[in-house]
């Protein structure tokens, strides 16, 4: 039984032994508020791995790294409470195997300010500039309504290079799909993208859009309406005769949405001409009320369908008008109709 005894010790020393150093060391020390804190220390010999994401269409894997820094709990409530990562990354490339393909550090791109990650977490990946090469966000903690992301493109040699945002070092974005430090941006037409902020002045959430020109990706401001000729003070039949034009971005087309204030009477598609004018008639539902509006939408993610919850946040302009009373049924009767 000795023999067997010795035999599983040397054993266990063999196997503590045989993994060599790598990377710098970071001693990290056990949180205040457990039992062993005043006595022992936890030394960690190897670099830790906060991020692990595959990378679409490959058989290589994606890690974030944390080489030189602390590891600590905190379990205060708050944005930071959890497993906190402190100090320098690297982005590390590896196939299969586990072989490393190429490293890329990433404190350089925010000037060699230390980082911090709280928990493990994944990258969300498409292609939003349209080169084909799939791109994530990577955020910091901003305040409790957003934080600051840049934009990372996994490159062909197996390096990571930042997106450029032209006059934005950072995007400050609230909410989104996605994981802790990587949300993903909807892509809204070719080479563009929308997400959400929070405006501290205003006190609302806003939609941004981004288009990827000239090697960047550049605001788009969505200086575009809908001027409408001047409609009917009222209208007398069932059908709403429109005409007008695009002013600003050229559209190939808009949506429309007519409503009474108690449900939709019509809604469509209105082509643009090349010159930017448009005419139509659309049919309308009996209305329940003597007052109605039309109001224009774009269509956000460029889908060609009209999507209540997502091209309503894109209006380009809206109009109101009167029915002639013969036309008004009672609310109680619309289910008869």
């Amino acid at each position: 039984m000795k023999k067997l005894m010795l035999s599983m010790a040397m054993l266990v020393l063999a196997a503590a032994c045989s993994n060599p150093v790598q990377g710098p060391r970071s001693d990290m020390p056990v949180p205040a508020n457990t039992p062993e804190a005043d006595n022992n220390k936890i030394t960690v010999d190897t670099p830790m791995t906060v991020s692990e994401t595959p990378i679409p269409e490959s058989r290589k894997i994606l890690k974030i790294k944390l080489v030189d820094g602390k590891y600590y709990e905190d379990r205060n409530p708050g944005p930071y409470q959890g497993a906190n990562y402190e100090g320098d990354f690297v982005f590390e490339i590896s196939d299969e195997a586990g072989e490393v393909l190429g490293t890329t550090g990433i404190n350089d791109f925010y000037n060699g300010q230390t980082l911090t990650f709280v928990d493990p977490f994944e990258l969300v990946m498409e292609d939003y500039n349209g080169d084909g090469l799939p791109d994530f966000t990577l955020g910091q903690n901003m305040n409790s309504n957003g934080k600051l992301y840049k934009l990372f493109s996994v490159g062909d040699d197996d390096r990571i290079r930042e997106l450029p945002v032209e006059g934005q070092s950072e995007l400050y974005i609230s909410g989104g799909e996605g994981s802790r430090y990587s949300v993903r941006l909807e892509r809204t037409g070719p080479g563009e993208v929308s997400y959400q902020a929070y405006d501290q002045l205003m006190g609302e959430t806003a939609s941004k859009t981004l288009k990827w020109e000239n090697g960047a990706f550049a605001e788009v401001t969505r200086e575009t309406e809908v001027i409408l000729d001047p409609l009917p003070e009222t209208v007398s039949e069932l059908a709403l005769q429109l005409s007008g034009k695009i002013k600003g971005v050229s559209l190939p087309y808009f949506f429309y949405q007519v409503e009474d204030g108690h449900h939709f009477l019509a809604e469509g598609k209105i082509e643009v001409r090349d010159n930017g004018e448009f005419s139509a008639a659309i049919p309308l539902k009996r209305p329940t009320n003597g007052f109605g509006s039309v109001v224009f939408y774009a269509d956000l993610n460029a889908n060609g369908r009209y999507d209540l919850e997502e091209d309503t946040e894109w209006k380009l302009g809206s109009a109101f008008f009167a029915f002639e009373e013969s036309l008004v049924v009672p609310l109680s009767d619309l289910g008869t109709e």
